[in-house]
């Protein structure tokens, strides 16, 4: 799961400790047979059928769907049957999810739901600031994933992300990219004959 992961993490700008947590959360290690169903559908992520009424369309799904029972959070837990994506291949799961989290707006013109917390390089800010944003509805959420993470020492997997965050926040806080950066400096870059 790691090197898909990594590579979805360099694509989308998701942490990949708290990509690889969730997935191991969601379906149990992969051994809850109560999530057998969504392994061998390939969504290792829980990606329900419809995702908050949202108007963000997808690159990596095609519209087929399997139905399960499924725990819920609303005043107490209770289960209910709901629909959920299934994917081609692990990877397209990893791919859309993470799409999702950088494009998905509540509506039309709307405000993106979970963009900015693809900037946070710290694990536990970044699953708590998704949590808070309505991410999920177990209030214990976030502790499974940073208990997974500190388990697995999955932050292992977030160090390469973190130079590009920090580099990429710099320019972000100089409110210029990198290419307004050289053309700026291109003089001082320039030899003489």
């Amino acid at each position: 799961m790691a090197p898909l992961v990594v590579v979805a993490q360099k694509k989308f700008g998701y942490l990949a400790s708290v990509l690889i947590a969730q997935a191991y959360l969601e379906n149990g290690y992969g051994l809850d047979p109560d999530c057998g169903v969504l392994t061998e559908a390939n969504n290792v992520l829980g990606m329900k059928k419809e995702l908050l009424n949202s108007t963000w369309e997808s690159d990596y799904w095609h519209g087929d769907f399997i139905t399960k029972k499924t725990p819920e959070w609303d005043e107490g837990l209770h289960y209910i049957d709901d629909d959920f994506r299934k994917y081609t291949s692990i990877k397209d799961c990893f791919f859309e999810y993470c799409q999702f989290m950088r494009d998905a707006r509540y509506s039309k013109g709307g405000t993106y739901n979970y963009r900015d917390v693809l900037t946070m390089t710290d694990p536990k800010t970044f699953i708590t600031t998704m949590a808070g944003c309505g991410y999920c509805t177990d209030p214990d959420y976030p502790k499974s994933v940073m208990a997974i993470i500190e388990k697995h020492g999955l932050t292992q997997y977030d160090a390469k992300m973190t130079v590009v965050k920090t580099v990429r926040s710099i320019f972000v806080s100089l409110g210029k990219t990198l290419i307004d950066l050289v053309a700026a400096n291109r003089s001082r870059c320039r030899t003489t004959e």
